[in-house]
């Protein structure tokens, strides 16, 4: 479908939704006193030229473009970090990941000591709530510091399949948004609010709702960005109707962006290349210049907690490491992919992207000329040896002091319910986190040797729900291509486990230990093999090992204490659900467990009903949790004793 097409049909739309009230919400001009309230939109997985005002290919989004028409663009933002957790927490708190110690998702929480811009501004008496559209974001991993409300409500489980889901359509989100701004605006309007949007749409899989769908066949990625801004439009026009739209900065950014061949990547992750670290900033009102105006010169996302304090005249921490929006001086960009090292056992990747150019600090070393190149196609690195070792020795300064003073970081311990959901995103995992077990991490295989493998993983992943022997077929051919990749024989370890082929899964997973026998997460991932086949001995050895090299691998314990109870040895099988439970007192599946062992073997309904709500306080709707909850209030009330699962 054309694009003239294409706007006549998203316009249309926009008319019947009442999103299109451009004219009505166009601010002339600023309130001489600046912003009073801000809002933060975080457009997960947006590269700019996804955007209409910023590309001619990019979808059509006129709520985006009207916000810039009348406040500035910056064409040269980028983020830190190609995933949502490190990147988000670099944009709350102004501190890059090495400086905040969030690095990865899943595994790390923002340590409380790190102040959040929420937190700063409920200090000056703001009203701060957020609202965020997929469970990478939940509470547990910290960013809920300093808002008096973290919409994180996501989880529901499909009626008929019980499968959990994950994220929510940003008009879902926004319904949550647009309800807490008109309580405020009824019960205090006087006072200044800060309220944080995150909306999860561009993130693959791509399946934009209807009439979008439609609209653009051709590029789904296009469709999801075209239906955010059509929510937006909701959210622009609540700000006008209430007379909030000439004293409310909305600020829009992006996470990262998302590639799409670059490199060889798909999605994102496994680089840190301006396809996925380059992102969109738009300010609906015009802090330093003229309405529309836009700057070309580079700026970062640690930039925005300075400039929105500097806006809204109040102190600017001095340890932030941003900088004024409005300070042209050149930066040089921090920017890194940590993923390769931590899930696919292959080196990290750091970058520094200043005026001139891109530099990437790996087992390969890469140096891009952005004014002449970027696209960042011709590798310079060769070419100019001198040039690039100023820039080797600029990041190991960097990476070194940041290692000196490592900053505080928070461990989160995921239950295996979480594990379980966060499938459905293309995460596998088994709760473990970085350990040390590499040594020089630079001295590991190159991601960018690698990458055709992991595009060809990511393929294959696709496939595990509906088409797993394809996926087991695909995994074998890898394998002997690369057979000394951890990942492929993990991989392969485990479908062929669930696919009942024990001989093949063990092998696998075997092997992959045998590569990196210092892992807790590949001893715990061979002795879920052993359990599926009964061989619980030899599972126990395996998370004893694991527990051996992280004292604090809840999964290797919770599977634990389930070999256990499979052998009756219930006192040690309580012993490990009960220390679960300590780590993390929301292990839903751990609280299931020691609930079956006090009414099973101590017969204490009490105590088991009570242990129950424990669970269902975290996942109320969790189908396992609902059932065996309403199995011992039965019980409880003389209904029998039926068996709980």
């Amino acid at each position: 479908m054309s694009k003239p097409a294409i706007a006549r049909l998203i316009g249309a739309v926009l008319l019947l939704t009442g999103a299109a009230l451009l004219v009505t919400w166009y601010v002339q001009s600023r309130a001489p006193h600046g912003p009073r309230n801000i809002v933060l939109v975080t457009l997960d997985t947006t590269r700019p030229d996804a955007l209409g005002l910023y590309s001619k290919t990019g979808a059509v989004t006129p709520v985006l473009n009207q916000w810039a028409a009348q406040g500035q663009v910056f064409d040269q933002a980028y983020s830190h970090a190609p995933i949502t957790l490190p990147s988000h927490s670099s944009i709350l708190t102004g501190l890059t990941p090495p400086q905040h110690g969030v690095r990865n998702n899943i595994a790390y929480s923002l340590d409380a000591s790190h102040r959040t811009l929420p937190a700063l501004l409920k200090q000056h008496g703001y009203a701060t709530a957020a609202f965020v559209s997929s469970i990478i974001l939940d509470s547990r991993f910290g960013l809920d510091q300093g808002f008096d409300v973290y919409d994180d409500n996501i989880v529901h489980y499909a009626p008929k399949t019980e499968k959990a889901i994950v994220t929510r359509r940003a008009s879902t989100t926004l319904d949550a948004a647009l309800a807490w701004l008109s309580q405020h605006q009824t019960e205090s309007p006087q006072q200044p609010f800060f309220s944080w949007i995150h909306l999860y749409d561009a993130h693959s899989p791509y399946d934009p709702p209807l009439p979008f769908k439609q609209a653009y066949a051709d590029s789904p990625y296009h469709g999801e960005v075209a239906y955010m801004d059509q929510q937006l439009g909701r959210l622009a026009q609540f700000l006008s109707e209430h007379g909030l739209a000439s004293d409310t900065l909305v600020i829009i950014t992006a996470d990262h962006g998302e590639a799409f061949g670059e490199h060889g990547e798909s999605t994102h992750g496994f680089f840190c290349y301006s396809a996925t670290t380059h992102v969109p900033l738009i300010l609906s009102l015009p802090l330093y210049g003229q309405p529309g105006q836009r700057y070309d010169y580079r700026v970062q996302s640690i930039d925005l907690v300075p400039s929105i304090l500097g806006a809204l005249g109040m102190e600017v921490p001095p340890d932030l490491q941003g900088r004024m929006l409005n300070d042209p001086q050149p930066r040089a960009v921090f920017s890194e992919a940590i993923i390769p090292q931590e899930d696919f056992y292959l080196a990290p990747v750091h970058s520094l992207k200043d005026a001139r150019y891109a530099f990437y600090y790996s087992s390969d070393l890469e140096l891009y000329d952005l004014e002449q190149d970027p696209r960042e196609t011709h590798n310079l690195a060769l070419d100019q040896p001198d040039l690039t070792q100023r820039y080797v020795d600029k990041m190991e300064q960097l990476l070194d002091a940041a290692n000196a003073n490592k900053a505080a970081s928070g461990r989160v311990t995921v239950d295996q319910a979480t594990i379980d959901m966060l499938r459905s995103l293309g995460y596998i995992a088994d709760g473990g986190s970085a350990n040390a077990a590499h040594g020089d991490p630079f001295a590991l295989p190159s991601p960018l040797k690698s990458v055709a493998i992991y595009r060809r993983l990511q393929t294959l992943r696709q496939m595990e729900d509906v088409y797993p022997f394809k996926m087991i077929d695909g995994l074998r051919l890898l394998v002997k291509e690369d057979p000394k990749q951890i990942i492929l024989h993990r991989e392969l370890g485990r479908l062929a486990v669930l696919g009942g082929n024990e001989a093949e899964g063990i092998e696998h997973l075997r092997a992959a230990v045998e590569l990196q026998p210092a892992d807790p997460r590949l001893h715990t991932f061979l002795g879920l093999g052993y359990h599926q086949f009964g061989r619980f001995e030899d599972s126990i050895g395996e998370y004893n090992v694991a527990l051996e090299l992280n004292p604090e691998h809840s999964i290797a314990r919770y599977n634990l204490g389930l070999a256990q109870l499979a052998m009756g040895d219930v006192e040690p099988a309580r012993s490990s659900f009960e220390t679960v439970i300590r780590q993390n007192p929301s292990d839903i599946l751990a609280l299931n467990n020691l609930a079956f062992i006090v009414f099973r073997h101590d017969g204490d309904t009490a105590k088991a009903v009570e242990l129950m709500q424990q669970a269902a306080a975290t996942n109320p709707d969790h189908p396992l949790i609902k059932a065996n909850l309403q199995r011992y209030l039965n019980a409880a009330a003389g209904g029998g004793d039926e068996e709980a699962e």
